[in-house]
């Protein structure tokens, strides 16, 4: 019969069962979940550590039994080289329902199998994610929304914002309201940085549990609306070119000739730049992730 009949997890906080008996013990934390991403609903993908203590040297090796809500995980660790008073350490990667709780069991054994103590534990993660959407606003804003439901052990929630659905950088951070079984609502906006221009951009939350483990949501793209780009002016310019519409000056730029050679334009007053030094032709102007194109007579 399978072991998950010597253990069932019944509740919502992690913590242990029952203590071990004469060669392996139990120590704080005994479960930690180190990540949980969010996969297709309902499934999320775990990483989970468990630990114990070795208190008698006979013990020769660990047989480690995990039951969660698609399966089980069984592995057989050697520990005879493990003096007493070690603490050992096996992590778990599994994919399972996103609030389901995961069983987790040791068991020393001596040389002959002989049993020689045992260690349970279990590890719950409350948080469901319900919904997390965007939607596009006017000049490059992302309004973000998202309602979660058993947040007991929740902490906080960090929006990642980036532009190729791989890399992210942090956004914000929203604290978690921790309403327990009832549903609770967050939303932030999000501004497009002054100097990106982008298409769309992907977003995910980071959800922080009190204990520092945390867990990602499925990835959201949002198609942004055209926001408005600098215009230069004179065009054809002569001596110097300006920009419009900006409200802080700029102090550095260059001007890209059709060969790709650059010139650095002098700054000067208000949002204009020297370019006498330009012959007559094509160029662009480099500013930061802006480049507008220009002419010179």
């Amino acid at each position: 019969m399978l072991r998950s009949v010597l253990f069932a997890a019944t509740s919502l906080a992690t913590g242990s069962l029952l203590s071990a008996q004469e060669c392996i013990d139990t120590v704080q934390p005994e479960v930690t979940i180190l990540s949980k991403e969010m996969l297709e609903a309902p499934d999320c993908l775990f990483t989970v550590r468990f630990c114990l203590r070795k208190t008698d040297g006979e013990a020769d090796f660990i047989d480690y039994t995990v039951i969660h809500s698609y399966g089980a995980i069984v592995r057989s660790v050697g520990v005879a080289n493990f003096p007493p008073g070690t603490v050992i350490c096996q992590d778990f990667t599994f994919v399972a329902e996103c609030d389901a709780h995961a069983s987790f069991l040791a068991e020393a054994r001596l040389q002959d199998t002989t049993l020689c103590g045992t260690v349970y534990a279990y590890a719950s993660l409350p948080l469901h994610l319900l919904e997390f959407r965007g939607e596009a606003l006017n000049r490059g804003q992302v309004l973000l929304q998202w309602q979660t439901v058993r947040e007991s052990h929740v902490s906080h929630f960090e929006v990642m914002a980036g532009f190729d659905g791989r890399h992210f950088l942090a956004a914000g951070q929203v604290m978690a309201k921790g309403k327990g079984d009832v549903p609770a609502s967050y939303h932030q906006v999000w501004n497009l940085p002054e100097e990106a221009t982008a298409e769309a951009v992907y977003f995910r939350l980071k959800m922080v549990d009190l204990d520092g483990s945390f867990s990602y949501s499925r990835l959201v793209r949002v198609a942004l609306e055209a926001k408005p780009g600098p215009v230069v002016y004179p065009v054809p310019a002569n001596g110097q070119l300006c920009i419009l519409g900006e409200d802080r000056n700029r102090t550095a730029a260059l001007a890209v000739d059709l060969m790709g050679r650059s010139t650095r334009l002098p700054p000067l007053e208000g949002n204009c730049f020297d370019i006498r030094s330009l012959p007559a032709g094509f160029y662009h102007l480099q500013i930061g992730h802006q480049s507008i194109p220009f002419s010179v007579r």
